[in-house]
């Protein structure tokens, strides 16, 4: 299977909740944790593998694991330039770190959540940002 696939069916485990399945799927990608998913000859881009590895990671209820690969994610996305794909980041960082629960963390979930919001905007991704701005937190 395609790197590309198997990243999104890591997007459809996190999804379900399917940790046997997370599991394997993190064993499968994690050889490639400092990449970019390319698909089509390289013509499209879905961000960085270590996001679907933060997911996958997430999934399994290891929240530090996941936070690492979240945070690798938003440095490869921000040297890249790569505004949908840094918001996109930003909100499943901000949900590991509202889910830890100290008010630090909370107070930065909430930073980031404000930050891929007005980017969301920024796009024209009116849709994008109504949908983060209703979502909950917890």
């Amino acid at each position: 299977m395609s790197l590309q696939g198997t990243a999104e069916l890591a997007g459809v485990c996190a999804r379900l909740r399917d940790e046997e399945r997370a599991r394997r799927l993190y064993a499968l990608l994690a050889p490639y944790d400092d990449r970019f998913i390319a698909a089509a000859h390289g013509a499209a881009c879905n961000g960085a593998v270590s996001h679907a590895l933060g997911l996958l990671a997430w999934t399994l209820g290891d929240a530090d694991l996941a936070q690492e690969r979240f945070e690798d994610a938003l440095s490869l996305h921000r040297r890249a330039g790569a505004r949908l794909f840094i918001a996109r980041t930003q909100c499943e960082l901000a949900a590991v770190l509202w889910k830890v629960g100290n008010p630090v963390d909370r107070e930065r979930a909430r930073r980031l959540r404000s930050d891929a919001v007005g980017t969301y905007r920024q796009l024209g991704l009116e849709h994008r940002a109504r949908t983060e701005s209703e979502r909950d937190p917890s």
